[in-house]
């Protein structure tokens, strides 16, 4: 699924897709908007390249051979490695949204939006390129989650937000402050990302969370 074929959603649900994606929280983490689907053939190459050299051995000559392009060409539709980077990050998490919030509408109990959470962890953790980066440079995890976790825990709140919103409306969260547990999700999902737990993610996510929230 390209960047601009989104899953069919209602539409208030496509504007807190819209609101969640393109919102000054995420500007302000550093990130683009949703990028063009016309740019997809340079994500793609750059996120293959980045899955098998890593970040730091990618180089645009490379992003450039494997489109098929000049190393100008690359420059002017995409900007340096850093930028392209930024670029597929905005895109994979627009899809990993939209997969999401249609789940979380239709999660009917509290099990269905653990359901949710701990998808989101695979595909986080699945991911070619973040795998790669986990597995073979996670000094680069470590700092990044070191000088960076008080924008990356407000990053991800703009992600758990609807969470806690729909267990909120499913009257499982209510005697929570809804801030807190919204935060408590997002930890827990750095955490779950970082150091994957040695059993499935929906298992442990069970264990921790529905005693948490009176299941």
């Amino acid at each position: 699924m390209s960047a601009g074929a989104s899953i069919p959603v209602a539409s208030g649900e496509r504007a807190t897709i819209s609101a969640m994606t393109d919102s000054p929280a995420l500007a302000a983490f550093g990130l683009p908007p949703v990028p063009s689907p016309a740019l997809d053939p340079y994500l793609d190459a750059a996120g293959r390249c980045f899955a098998r050299h890593g970040l730091r051995r990618t180089r645009v000559t490379d992003i450039a051979e494997e489109v098929g392009v000049s190393r100008v060409t690359v420059y002017r539709q995409v900007g340096t490695v850093e930028d392209v980077a930024r670029l597929l990050l905005a895109r994979e998490l627009d899809r990993l949204v939209n997969s999401l919030v249609p789940k979380l509408m239709a999660a009917d109990d509290a099990d269905g939006v653990v359901s949710v959470i701990a998808s989101a962890i695979e595909f986080a953790t699945s991911h070619p390129v973040l795998s790669k980066v986990v597995r073979d440079e996670p000094e680069l995890v470590g700092a990044f989650v070191i000088t960076e976790l008080p924008t990356l825990i407000d990053r991800l709140l703009v992600l758990a937000e609807p969470v806690v919103r729909r267990l909120a409306d499913l009257d499982r969260a209510a005697r929570f402050d809804i801030p807190v547990l919204g935060e408590w999700v997002a930890r827990v999902v750095i955490t779950m990302v970082v150091a994957p737990p040695a059993e499935p993610p929906e298992e442990f996510l069970g264990k921790v969370m529905l005693p948490v929230l009176g299941g």
